[in-house]
């Protein structure tokens, strides 16, 4: 029988009637497995994933589908967001068959979980055949598939092992990332390849950092055009701001149309930073408006911000559910809605036609011209957005998914964090505070981090993520407010998180906790995915840490940590960009952390206007910190590398000190 019923995952509960015989992942269901000598059909995917849904309809509610699998296999259902550690190893799998990846990720196992065969999304027709296929070769060929299985296994083992080289980065690496991102960038579109094409959120923090530290102008051109490209193209919501999580296309028009808090908290952030690099307060309305949709739709009352809203909605007749259906627009409607200019507007600028734009009926807004600001400031724009965002309102919105995880409110803390900086609104702050609050009331029973929160119930060990990402996040919460409570449980994390993920044979963190049950494989990364590398992430927050709490073996974990990425850095620089910020932050001249009174007024404009990558704040008084020991609470202190210069009553010759460096 299905046995989802009882899981809280909304993912899992999609699939809770469907006739096949669903298990979570368990050691119950692996038990059956090994009991029955049955192969395993695993099958991940998450809430809002449209694919997920077109396959779950083909073949998961198909009578004649479920009985083949409940006939000879045990299938298990797993939400990747709730199990990323399962996720990352079946999804390396793929990739070593020779795959591309991606969601619904489906896979035939044996019962010792180790990979057979898999791939995405199969239609119906190559589903059947290649479960009747599999079945068939379980029984028929046995030894074979087992012995097919042991070589995948071997492959995810010796590739979990690849960071153990004990070489010294090269400096040079910062030349050779310039160059990559000359050579990949796409001068028409922004961004880096074709289609799909991603935000490239990393890489454009670490082409902020670059250019800072080079005063290359091309980088500067580069982080531009492909910051307005994607918030001129479909892929931002142009009524309702926020960003959806990639585009189908390489001009990024169409998005595919799932809203992800993961997305628009590394887009706020990279707009607030284009903000304060450029000055150009267009850059800052996009990153307000982003946060502005987060507060508006993604934030629960009194807790953390949900996951997801997904790309299906019920379509303009209600009779079924459709792709991007919430927010597009039938041609008709617009001309209902809109006033001939604005109409006419719409036509000009917005990509409008009688025809439509997506799927050859409905229209998507995106900018079609180039002169991007002066579009968006118009007053026609301005009014017909009310008017169609009001009217969006009252349609049927697509499915939240409302668990809560660690890693995920982490990266949305720091977003907030950063808005509230840049911006002084409060509010900002006030919902980074909230779901760090809940994070600390919920999720954390000292010293155990939780991953997820649904309906009650926390659940699974944290990942290296939820404990990287929340140090990080803290950090910043700390350099928003000054309140110590919140630097000094990111050091409580950071002591836990050497505990449990350290790998002490060589250096760096494993992405899971050597107890974790049923992985074939511990991993260890330090690339960039759709998110920030943990590892990379951490090695940032090593050295934040070390610097506040004069912690030389947090230092020495940073610098180990760069040793075992061998030479996979100098073949692909791009990949590592959080691993590169990290270095940079470890290597400039221009590290520095400021010492300052509380409520200073040039300083907190400082901090607003300007992007300083490498300086750490601090104030205030503290007995357990350090960097705040022995100083004057009406002095202003530069330090560097332990060492701080003679304390400085004018906060202008600071200014100064700061933004000539």
């Amino acid at each position: 029988m299905n046995e989802l019923g009882r899981e809280k995952s909304p993912y899992l509960l999609q699939h809770k009637d469907n006739p096949v015989w669903w298990r979570a992942w368990s050691e119950k269901a692996f038990k059956a497995a090994r009991d029955r000598n049955q192969p395993i059909f695993l099958s991940i995917g998450y809430a809002t994933c449209h694919w997920c849904h077109v396959m779950e309809h083909e073949s998961f509610e198909d009578v004649h589908v479920a009985k083949i699998l409940n006939d000879n296999f045990i299938s298990i259902k797993v939400d990747r967001e709730e199990l990323p550690d399962v996720d990352q190893i079946y999804m390396d799998a793929i990739h070593a068959m020779g795959q591309r990846g991606g969601w619904p990720l489906n896979l035939i196992l044996t019962p010792d979980l180790q990979p057979l065969y898999g791939g995405t999304y199969f239609p119906k027709p190559h589903l059947i055949k290649l479960l009747m296929q599999l079945s068939d070769m379980w029984k028929d060929d046995h030894e074979k598939m087992l012995a097919s299985a042991e070589q995948v296994f071997q492959f995810l083992n010796q590739q979990s092992r690849q960071y153990t080289a004990q070489q010294a980065m090269d400096p040079k690496i910062f030349e050779s990332s310039v160059q990559n991102f000359k050579s990949t960038f796409d001068p028409d579109h922004g961004g880096f390849g074709g289609a799909p094409k991603f935000p490239p959120h990393s890489q454009l923090q670490w082409i902020a950092r670059l250019y800072v530290k080079t005063q290359d102008s091309e980088l500067l051109l580069i982080f531009e055009k492909t910051l307005k490209e994607m918030a001129k193209g479909g892929l931002y919501d142009h009524i309702g701001g926020g960003f959806t999580r990639y585009s189908v296309d390489e001009r990024w028009e169409i998005p595919h149309f799932e809203k992800m808090l993961y997305v628009n908290s590394q887009c706020a952030i990279n707009y607030f930073e284009a903000y304060q690099l450029t000055e150009n307060p267009e850059y800052l309305r996009v990153g307000t408006d982003t946060l502005e949709y987060v507060l508006r739709d993604m934030l629960s009352s009194g807790s953390g911000f949900y996951s997801a809203e997904d790309a299906d909605s019920l379509n303009e007749h209600g009779e079924k559910k459709e792709e991007g259906a919430f927010y597009v627009w039938t041609f008709a409607e617009l001309t209902a809605l809109l006033t001939s200019e604005e109409l006419a507007y719409a036509q000009k600028y917005l990509g409008v036609t009688s025809e439509g734009n997506f799927e050859h009926r409905f229209n998507h807004f995106h900018l079609t011209q180039s002169q991007f600001w002066e579009a968006r400031g118009n007053p026609l724009f301005k009014s017909l957005q009310k008017k169609l965002f009001e009217v969006r309102e009252k349609r049927e919105r697509p499915l939240l998914d409302d668990k809560q995880l660690t890693s995920w409110n982490a990266l949305m803390i720091s977003a907030m964090a950063t808005g509230f900086r840049v911006t002084q609104d409060k509010r900002y702050l006030q919902a980074a505070l909230q779901s760090a609050g809940f994070i600390k009331s919920t999720l954390y029973e000292e010293p155990t981090l939780y991953r997820r929160y649904r309906d009650g119930e926390k659940k699974y060990f944290g990942t290296l993520d939820d404990y990287a990402f929340l140090i990080k996040a803290l950090i910043d919460l700390y350099q928003s407010t000054f309140e110590e409570s919140w630097l000094l449980w990111a050091y409580e994390l950071q002591e836990t998180q050497n505990t449990l993920f350290w790998d002490t044979t060589s250096a760096g963190y494993y992405y899971t906790q050597a107890n974790t049950k049923n992985l074939i494989v511990r991993t260890k990364d330090f690339a960039d995915n759709a998110i920030p590398n943990s590892n990379a992430i951490s090695v940032w927050n090593l050295l934040a840490l070390s610097h506040y709490f004069s912690n030389v073996e947090y230092r020495q974990k940073a610098e180990a940590s760069f040793s075992v990425v061998g030479d996979a850095l100098g073949r692909f620089p791009s990949a590592f960009s959080t691993l590169l910020i990290a270095y940079d932050f470890f290597t400039n001249e221009k590290s520095q952390q400021l010492v300052f009174p509380k409520q200073n007024a040039n300083i907190q404009e400082l901090v607003r206007r300007k992007f300083l990558p490498c300086l750490i704040l601090a104030s205030g008084k503290s007995s357990e910190i350090p960097l705040l020991q022995n100083k004057s609470e009406d002095k202003f202190y530069l330090c560097q590398n332990g060492s701080c210069e003679l304390p400085e009553s004018d906060d202008k010759k600071i200014v100064v000190s700061l933004t000539d460096k």
